[in-house]
């Protein structure tokens, strides 16, 4: 009897040991960073693909998943993808920009999420970024636009 128990005991203590670390995994949030991330040569990447519009095309993972222009009239159903014959050129973000401001959220060495605050409004704009072992691509954009919000009841 007196095995059984400690059996028991010991069960539990491995239960709540479990239950207890995945409580602090699931609560961990990335990381907010304001300078550009150095991981995998991350921020070798960021300046080139916003300084040579050849690179910036060859890093960016057409059809692109996003959201639209906040000022497009059409309703998607399913996702939105960017198209090559659309895209426009992204310029280097001004540090100096008072309107402003950047940050950096790195999920691991394999993925980067950044967004782009307008200070005075809710508007942001986002982009994510994926390391594929050999280099970065941009596999995400959202424009400068409101963001969607959802509730739950």
């Amino acid at each position: 009897m007196s095995t059984v128990r400690s059996y028991n005991i010991l069960y539990c203590f491995f239960l709540l040991t479990i239950i207890l670390s995945c409580q602090n995994q699931k609560g961990q949030q990335p990381p907010i960073i304001e300078s550009i991330p150095t991981v995998n040569h991350f921020d070798e990447f960021y300046q080139a693909f916003h300084e040579d519009t050849n690179y910036q095309l060859v890093h960016i993972r057409f059809p692109l998943a996003g959201e639209p222009e906040q000022s497009d009239p059409v309703v998607y159903n399913d996702t939105y993808h960017w198209e090559q014959d659309n895209w426009v050129w992204h310029k280097p973000f001004n540090d100096q920009d008072t309107l402003f401001t950047r940050h950096f959220d790195v999920y691991d060495s394999l993925l980067i999420k950044e967004t782009i605050f307008h200070k005075l409004s809710p508007m942001r704009l986002e982009r994510r970024y994926a390391y594929n072992g050999s280099s970065w691509f941009l596999i995400y954009y959202s424009p400068l636009r409101m963001p969607v919000s959802i509730e739950i009841n």
